[in-house]
């Protein structure tokens, strides 16, 4: 998979449009040959309703541009590819008809010197959907960070240690107590997360 993204990020770079399928590869190659060749800042949004793809299209959007302006220090790419996953934990969640709905807008700026590599990235975030967190909608689950703070302390046998019981989770007001709640937690995603703590660091 690794391989067949990367050979899609070389084929869209420094290409016309014509030259390839529709693709985001090609929005961000677009934008940053903008940015290069007219010395102007440049923006992308992405819209849609609910389940269009706007999360993973900002993914991979992303992903692009990174690669496009590879950063001398390549702690530093990685930490700003790490923004999405993270931000993901603590604003998105599942409802009835996407199982990864953002429930938050994000503004995403990357800063880039007049050679176009990228030197840093700010994030803002506006409209968090608060009152998931208390008023949970019956057949959605709160945010996903709740789940991904039980499913590792479950996994590391500290659950005693935090007077909690698995067996009452879904008994749990805020996170959830319906039959699809119980199929799901077989499969919360916390694993993932959990490969992205490492970037929550500060130096």
């Amino acid at each position: 998979m690794r391989i067949s993204v990367f050979q899609e990020q070389r084929r869209y770079r420094g290409q016309s449009r014509s030259d390839n399928p529709p693709h985001i590869f090609a929005v961000a190659d677009a934008a940053y040959q903008a940015l290069l060749h007219q010395r102007q800042n440049q923006a992308i949004v992405i819209s849609g309703e609910s389940g269009a793809g706007k999360t993973e299209s900002a993914n991979l959007l992303l992903k692009q541009l990174v690669y496009l302006g590879k950063a001398p220090n390549r702690n530093l790419e990685e930490r700003i590819l790490q923004v999405n996953p993270i931000m993901e934990a603590f604003g998105n969640a599942r409802t009835g008809i996407n199982a990864n709905s953002s429930r938050f807008g994000k503004f995403l700026d990357l800063t880039m010197t007049k050679g176009g590599k990228v030197t840093g990235a700010r994030v803002s975030v506006y409209l968090l959907e608060q009152s998931r967190v208390s008023q949970r909608i019956q057949g959605e689950r709160n945010f996903h960070v709740f789940y991904y703070l039980y499913d590792g302390l479950e996994s590391e046998g500290r659950m005693a240690e935090f007077h909690l019981d698995p067996v009452l989770r879904l008994r749990h007001h805020y996170l959830g107590d319906d039959v699809q709640d119980m199929e799901s937690k077989k499969n919360s995603g916390s694993q993932p997360f959990v490969a992205h703590l490492p970037f929550l660091e500060v130096d």
